[in-house]
């Protein structure tokens, strides 16, 4: 797998075409022994395998953006939670319809998907809809751009920087 965790937090990543197969070839696998990871502000782009896989433990998604074209999450003995997460309309994945403050199923609204800019774009769904964690006063995106705006946070490993209103005057 891209990521082989075991009772921690990982934040702001971004894994992208993760191809290997079978249980190994998760973009995250935890095997945890009972232990939880929360995977918060990362965003999962092309995963065709399981983008999570999990064994005996919790693994919490917050503020995820999942693009998975066949990708599902696997779990033995564990509970996957998802909240403030995003799905594709082409690639829902099951479990965030039932999560608190999820979009399932909505064009995720990237600035240029095929040229591989993974942004959002202004109409996106994502800007403005993830949840504040105590531990974003401080973080900054992938970009280095604070990761929290005026304190709004948008869901995925990237953060549009601005806030406020602009007007043009002609």
């Amino acid at each position: 797998g891209t990521i082989h965790a075991n009772g921690c937090a990982i934040d702001n990543c971004f894994v992208h075409d993760n191809a290997v197969g079978g249980k190994w070839g998760a973009g995250i696998y935890v095997d945890g022994n009972g232990s939880q990871i929360t995977v918060s502000n990362c965003t999962f782009v092309g995963t065709q395998t399981n983008f999570v896989y999990t064994m005996s433990t919790v693994a919490k998604f917050v503020n995820c953006v999942l693009d998975c074209p066949s990708a599902g999450n696997g779990s033995m003995g564990a509970t996957n939670v998802f909240h403030y997460c995003a799905s594709s309309a082409g690639n829902p994945i099951p479990d965030v319809e039932t999560g608190v403050g999820n979009l399932n199923k909505v064009d995720l609204g990237f600035v240029d998907k095929a040229g591989g800019d993974y942004h959002l774009s202004v109409g996106s769904p994502c800007r403005r809809a993830g949840r504040f964690g105590a531990w974003m006063r401080k973080a900054r995106d992938l970009d280095g751009r604070k990761r929290s705006a005026g304190g709004q946070v948008d869901i995925g490993c990237y953060q549009d920087s601005s806030i406020g209103l602009m007007l043009l005057v002609r």
